[in-house]
Formats: C-alpha cells, sequence, structure tokens
C-alpha cells in the first residue's frame, strides 16, 4: 500500500520525511517549510497524501528504534540513545505540532500549483474575462457600482453554483487605449460556462441597464487556465500586473513555452517572496484579437512589484545553468509578442 502511496505523487517523500525528522529536532525548522517545499505538488489531495505517508515513514522509524532498543537491551547507553530518540519524536510537544500544523496547512490552504487536465484544449472553457471600457469621468461611478451592487451580485452566482469564483480588477491609472475594468470568471464546468448565455441575453456583459450607461465598450474573451500557482498565505495589498501576449507558433509549442519556460520564472518569483500568485490563459478561437494569450500576476505590494525587474533577472540567472530552459530563452522573441501590460487594483 505504502508502494502504491509513494508512487502517486510527484515529489520525493523521503525529502519530505527527513525535513518532518529533522523540524522535531531543530526548532529552525517548520511545518511552513515542508510545505514550502511542496511548492511543485498538484493540489490540496495529494499534498495531504504525501504528509500522511511521510507521518507514517516517521512512525515506523520510531517504531523501528523501539525495536533496536528492545534488542539492544544489554547495552544501556545505547538503550539509553534510542529512549531519547523516541522520547524527541514522539512525546515532545514541538513534534506534535509540527505535524499537526503540517497535516493543517496541507488540507486548509490553498493548493499552490493547480492541476490543469491534459485535455483542456479538447473540452468547453471554464473561464471567462470580460474587459470593459468606460469614459474617463465615469471611472469613479463604475467603480462604486461594482464595489456596491455588480460584486455582491457576482458573488450570490457562487453561491447559487452558476459559477465558481470571480476576480474584478480596475486599471490603476487612465488609458483610453486599453480596459478600465477586468472581471474573470471561472466556473465549475463547460457546461456551467455554456449556460452563462443566459445572462448575456438579460444582462450583457453581467450588467444591468444602469451600469451599461456608463460602459462605451465591452471585449469578452473565453478563457483556458494553462498554468497557476499561489503562495501559501493571501497579500493584504495585492497589486495585479496584467500582461497581454499573442504568440507566433501552434497552441501546442505555445503551451510547452509556458510550461518549460515561463512557469519555472514564476516559481522563482514566488520563492523570492514578491509574487502572490499567477495565472497563465490561452485564448479560445483568437484570431483577429489583440492578443491571444495573458498572463495575470499578483503582486504582494507595490513594494515587492518595484523588486520586478531585480527578481526577473536573479531568477533568470539561476534558470541560465539549466541548457533547455537557455535554449527556449535565447528564441523567446519567435514565440510571442508581448502586448501593453496593465496596473490594476482588486475591487472587493
Amino acid at each position: 500500500m505504502i508502494k502504491q502511496l509513494l508512487s502517486s505523487v510527484e515529489l520525493p517523500l523521503e525529502l519530505v520525511t527527513v525535513l518532518l525528522y529533522i523540524g522535531h529536532r531543530d526548532r529552525c525548522i517548520t511545518h511552513n517549510k515542508v510545505h514550502n517545499h511542496m511548492k511543485l505538488s498538484y493540489g490540496t489531495k495529494q499534498s495531504a497524501l504525501l504528509l500522511f505517508t511521510g507521518v507514517f515513514l516517521f512512525i515506523r522509524r520510531a517504531a523501528r528504534l523501539r525495536k533496536r532498543m528492545k534488542i539492544n537491551a544489554g547495552d544501556a547507553a545505547n538503550g539509553r540513545h534510542c529512549m531519547n530518540e523516541v522520547s524527541k519524536m514522539i512525546s515532545s510537544n514541538r513534534a506534535r505540532w509540527s505535524l499537526t500544523a503540517a497535516l493543517i496547512t496541507a488540507v486548509a490552504v490553498s493548493p499552490s500549483t493547480a492541476q490543469v487536465p491534459a485535455n483542456v484544449r479538447d473540452v468547453g472553457t471554464t473561464s471567462l474575462m470580460i474587459l470593459y471600457r468606460c469614459s474617463p469621468d465615469k471611472r469613479p461611478v463604475l467603480r462604486s457600482y461594482m464595489e456596491q451592487h455588480g460584486i455582491p451580485r457576482l458573488r450570490k452566482m457562487i453561491t447559487s453554483g452558476a459559477i465558481a469564483n470571480e476576480k474584478v480588477l480596475f486599471s490603476r491609472y487612465v488609458d483610453t487605449d486599453n480596459w478600465d475594468m477586468l472581471v474573470l470568471l471561472d466556473f465549475p464546468s463547460p457546461s456551467k460556462a455554456a449556460q452563462w448565455q443566459a445572462q448575456e441575453r438579460d444582462s450583457p456583459a453581467g450588467l444591468d441597464q444602469y451600469a451599461l450607461k456608463l460602459i462605451t465598450a465591452i471585449s469578452t474573451y473565453p478563457l483556458d487556465l494553462m498554468q497557476s500557482a499561489a503562495a501559501t498565505a493571501p497579500a493584504e495589498k495585492p497589486v495585479y500586473l496584467v500582461l497581454p501576449y499573442d504568440y507566433t507558433v501552434s497552441p501546442d509549442e505555445y503551451i510547452a513555452y509556458l510550461r518549460d519556460y515561463v512557469r519555472p520564472q514564476a516559481a522563482g518569483w514566488i520563492d523570492e517572496g514578491v509574487l502572490e500568485s499567477y495565472k497563465m490563459f490561452i485564448g479560445r478561437d483568437a484570431g483577429g484579437r489583440p492578443w491571444s494569450s495573458i498572463l495575470l500576476l499578483e503582486y504582494k505590494s507595490d513594494e515587492t512589484l518595484g523588486q520586478r525587474a531585480a527578481v526577473i533577472a536573479k531568477v533568470r540567472a539561476k534558470l541560465r545553468a539549466d541548457p533547455s530552459w537557455k535554449a527556449i530563452s535565447d528564441r523567446k522573441q519567435s514565440v510571442r509578442v508581448e502586448r501593453a501590460a496593465i496596473l490594476a487594483d482588486e475591487l472587493k
């Protein structure tokens, strides 16, 4: 059974077990560091399975120490040593706290890396991104409307099961060539996403008649989520950087580019403590659109956003040691064209 558990997860359980074991003996190793090692796992269930198996191996080690103590009962010094080891591993409050907190962390927090189905492009989309434009004088009114009416309405849809999640971003600065408000809707399934057309009949783009009068232009993009990850704790005052791209290769080649070139960098930005989360999307039927792919970066604060250039350089310097990553980096200009980036804040 344990061999089956070991084969069902991606990370080396031996390393996690060692971290847990050391954590019981050294105050500087905590459950947070154990969980940070799991950042490349694929969601809550496998993270919990990983830690469960680590705990099993931990208990088995304790049992072996007990057995060793019995076998060498004549050796008083060795017996005392084994008893001390067992006591440190099982009886200490720190050990119990570390194991309990690690398990709670694995189950309670959002999964650090979302698993994307292999056939995500072969089924209906489960995400919509709606971009709204308004005249500069209407921006305060639109913002107030969304905070008081629009977002509560979307949250009622979450409660009813019509949508799975929502995110509303408002551009930080006036830019007549770009959107003022972005609404990202995640649906529980492709069938639920298809039902959005009923909303469109009565409330185009999810807005009532009052709000529609504030808007000058709307664009809706069906999207496929290709990669995403998040740090373990939500940021208090995040700031978003929205980066649209137009890729010039086949969808499969671009998906591989996101996985092998962009994801390692974004994971490094999270590890450096500046990035809270990222999401990478590819547009459906994006021909003729201003962009065909979009990267949503959530920085922890304005301060960490200010560190963006330095952290990018630092992470890339590390990744260049990998020949395969460097090869992709050298030809990235032939893979995609970057469009205008937008700085935005989340409305809640």
